[in-house]
């Protein structure tokens, strides 16, 4: 499952991945699921606006 030319062997998403984990869920305390779910929906929207302003 791991050959080349896999979108997980990408840098980028890799990067993309790691920064999410550090700011979103490492930051937070998250209560139950739900909570969670709208922390990361939270963050991958900032993610996309910030990526759609910046190109």
């Amino acid at each position: 499952m791991d050959g080349k030319g896999r979108v997980t062997d990408n840098s980028w998403t890799e990067r993309y991945f790691r920064s999410f984990k550090y700011e979103c869920i490492y930051l937070n305390e998250f209560k139950n699921p739900a909570h969670c779910a709208k922390g990361l929906l939270a963050m991958s929207n900032f993610t996309i606006r910030s990526a759609l302003i910046n190109p």
